[in-house]
């Protein structure tokens, strides 16, 4: 059982730095155009909540 939920918690971090670039995007539209489907890290834009965050990091619900 350990097993199991140490791989939930690390897969829980590994989807929350994936998600940095995108996240606080709630529109679809704007989501395609400017990312299209996230396969890769992606460093936040530089207007965005977390512009000072870099590639990999975790957004706040990560911190």
């Amino acid at each position: 059982m350990h097993d199991k939920a140490e791989a939930m918690v690390l897969a829980s971090f590994a989807a929350d730095s994936l998600a940095l670039g995108a996240h606080w995007i709630y529109d679809t539209g704007e989501l395609d155009r400017r990312f299209g489907r996230v396969e890769g890290l992606l460093k936040p834009l530089e207007n965005s909540y977390h512009a000072t965050k870099e590639l990999g990091e975790f957004t706040h619900y990560g911190d």
